[in-house]
């Protein structure tokens, strides 16, 4: 039976809103464009890509991407940056499709990437086995935690904090990453 609430009360729904985690009721969905990102979001992307282009290359990471970096405050962003890269190459489950540096539009790995680190500069405990299961490896997702972790710290001691946001419907782990999860927990 229902029950009117009582004058002060919040009704049930609002009670049952309060009991969720907030990064499920608020969080707006990631953009599509890169041109949507907040501003150190951009940055993050796209030091990111110029990294994985100096590797698709054969170059060591560029002294420019450094040098960027440093001008924007997130100069020690710039190694675990490299170290991420390296790690997804090796423990992809398949070819990572990361942009060139001026595409507008962001790919799901990279959608992938940018939320997973937006959720450890949230919650350093935060488990990254449901956001990166699809893209590497049980193993390399333990690994990658390390340098999205130092990434985050870093950003978060230039006081740069990164804007919560859900992925799309579409890049949401499945029932059999789900599964793995558990298993990985």
């Amino acid at each position: 039976m229902l029950r009117r609430p009582l004058i002060g009360e919040a009704p049930a729904f609002l009670q049952e809103l309060s009991r969720m985690p907030a990064i499920f009721i608020f969080c707006p969905l990631m953009p599509q464009r890169s041109d949507a990102l907040a501003s150190a979001e951009r940055w993050v992307l796209w030091g990111l890509r110029m990294t994985v282009e100096a590797q698709r290359c054969g170059r060591p990471q560029c002294r420019y991407v450094f040098d960027q970096l440093e001008g924007q405050g997130l100069g020690d962003c710039a190694g675990p940056l490299a170290a991420l890269v390296r790690l997804c190459a090796m423990g992809a489950r398949r070819p990572l499709a990361i942009a060139s540096p001026i595409a507008a539009v962001l790919t799901a790995d990279e959608q992938r990437l940018l939320s997973a680190l937006q959720r450890l500069q949230a919650d350093p405990a935060a488990s990254l086995t449901l956001v990166l299961s699809d893209l590497l490896a049980p193993a390399a997702v333990r690994l990658a935690a390390g340098p999205l972790g130092d990434i985050a710290n870093h950003l978060t001691a230039a006081a740069v904090t990164l804007p919560l946001r859900r992925l799309p419907p579409e890049l949401e782990a499945g029932p059999d990453c789900r599964a793995i999860a558990r298993g990985l927990q």
